[in-house]
């Protein structure tokens, strides 16, 4: 009998914010000289697998 544990999931993303320095933080116009870019994603899973065994003498 194997016993198997799955759903250990890690989800990590990594973006960068930039802009024009003072035209970006302004309340009205501030999107247009905005960017946010999605660097990377990653997602890891763990998996355990566990298979008891008997041993005899």
């Amino acid at each position: 009998m194997t016993c198997r544990f799955n759903r250990l999931i890690s989800n990590r993303s990594e973006g960068a914010h930039s802009g024009v320095p003072l035209l970006k933080d302004t309340p009205l116009v501030g999107e247009a000289f905005n960017s946010n870019v999605l660097n990377a994603k990653d997602r890891t899973e763990l998996r355990i697998i566990i298979r008891p065994v008997v041993m005899s003498n």
